[in-house]
């Protein structure tokens, strides 16, 4: 998962939560495959989930593989050298 904050730092997050090996082969075959770079999230509304009751549990499965998210390149084109 990528976030870039509004000062234009970024992060990266990596959380694997496959139950076993086969979980987590079928997610590299499935998801992985289709977009190794993650979808957008607000965080925001992550934290009002848990607030309000969601399970932490909830939000640790990628639910939908599209669209990948924008954030890593737009935030590393914004930060780019210029050329010359």
């Amino acid at each position: 998962m990528y976030y870039g904050d509004p000062d234009g730092n970024q992060m990266e997050f990596q959380v694997d939560c496959s139950a076993d090996n086969e979980d987590a082969n079928a997610f590299m075959r499935r998801s992985f495959a289709v977009n190794p770079i993650g979808v957008e999230y607000d965080p925001d509304d992550w934290l009002a989930d848990i607030r309000s009751g969601t399970a932490a549990t909830a939000i640790l499965t990628r639910t939908t593989d599209l669209p990948v998210s924008p954030i890593r390149s737009a935030t590393s084109e914004a930060f780019a050298i210029p050329p010359g």
